[in-house]
């Protein structure tokens, strides 16, 4: 039976993480396009796995009040919300 591999969190916790900061306000396809050019730098620099990821965000109106409700009328968390992957990749989906 192979030996599992111990985390690194584990052994020792991971160094600063980086900070890319776009300061401003942004309509949603704005951040889109900033995330992606922000993937693609990293992937540039030829970074080519991330360990945790954190976005901060305050939602606001066209005004630049900030939202306390989605348009739906439910309350926008305060606090943070955990998202699963995305999606499995089609080389995971067929076990590759």
């Amino acid at each position: 039976m192979p030996r599992r591999r111990k985390s690194v969190t584990k052994d020792k916790p991971l160094p600063k993480g980086m900070k890319i900061a776009c300061p401003g306000r942004h309509s949603t396809d704005e951040v889109i396009a900033i995330f992606v050019s922000a993937v693609h730098e990293l992937k540039a620099r030829n970074i080519k796995h991330i360990a945790g990821l954190n976005i901060y965000f305050t939602p606001i109106d066209r005004h630049g009040r900030p939202l306390t409700h989605f348009p739906d009328g439910a309350k926008i968390p305060g606090s943070t919300v955990t998202l699963d992957r995305p999606y499995k990749s089609a080389a995971e989906e067929h076990g590759l």
